[in-house]
């Protein structure tokens, strides 16, 4: 993606949540969400929707957070939303849900926006499978959510944007299957900001604290 997609709030606001500045972080991150939901850009409404969420995961409140996740699904339209952007935009805010331990959300939001139009293709197969590794999370089921990732994701190929996802469900699959010393070094590759220093990489920016977090 060129980096004019981004948002420049959405560019400040991932930035300071990396860096941990939530009083910072929060305020320009809820601008940036209410002028974009009147009419978009949706690809970014649902990034800085999903930062907003984020930073109110890491200052303890939840609640705050599934309401924001809530309203960025609610705000974003099925109609007059093309992809790639609106199947990105699905699986992200779907697994958002299902590692947040919102799998129900999760579920309605998979429902809400139609599925790739390839289904076969293997960006599809990686997005379906990123969202069923976390719901297999949710289930106990760590061997599960690493036996569907590694069918779902081509070998060496992760997009930009769910490669810290990624890195954050095998962590804690890794647990539940009683393997820490894998768990942390995929819990410190999700952590590490020094790679990400394309303006564009803002999912990957705001998942990275999160990890940080575990």
């Amino acid at each position: 993606p060129s980096p004019l997609q981004v948002d420049d709030r959405e560019l400040c606001g991932s930035a300071l949540l990396a860096l941990g500045d939530l009083d910072a972080a929060i305020p320009i991150l809820s601008e940036g969400v209410l002028r974009t939901t009147a009419g978009g850009p949706w690809r970014n409404r649902a990034h800085l929707g999903q930062a907003l969420a984020t930073a109110h995961l890491l200052a303890g409140r939840p609640d705050r957070a599934r309401e924001v996740l809530e309203g960025t699904v609610q705000a974003i339209p099925v109609e007059g939303f093309e992809d790639p952007d609106r199947y990105l935009t699905r699986v992200n805010l779907a697994t958002h849900a299902a590692l947040a331990g919102w799998p129900e959300l999760a579920r309605s939001i998979r429902s809400r926006y139609p599925d790739h139009p390839d289904p076969d293709h293997w960006f599809a197969r990686a997005g379906e499978s990123l969202v069923d590794a976390a719901l297999a999370l949710d289930r106990g089921d760590g061997t599960g959510a690493l036996r569907l990732l590694d069918l779902g994701f081509p070998p060496d190929v992760v997009p930009e944007g769910w490669r810290t996802w990624r890195e954050m469900i095998r962590a804690r699959a890794h647990l539940l299957s009683g393997d820490p010393e894998a768990a942390r070094g995929e819990w410190a590759r999700a952590a590490t900001l020094s790679r990400l220093v394309k303006a564009y990489q803002t999912k990957d920016r705001m998942h990275a604290p999160l990890a940080r977090a575990a």
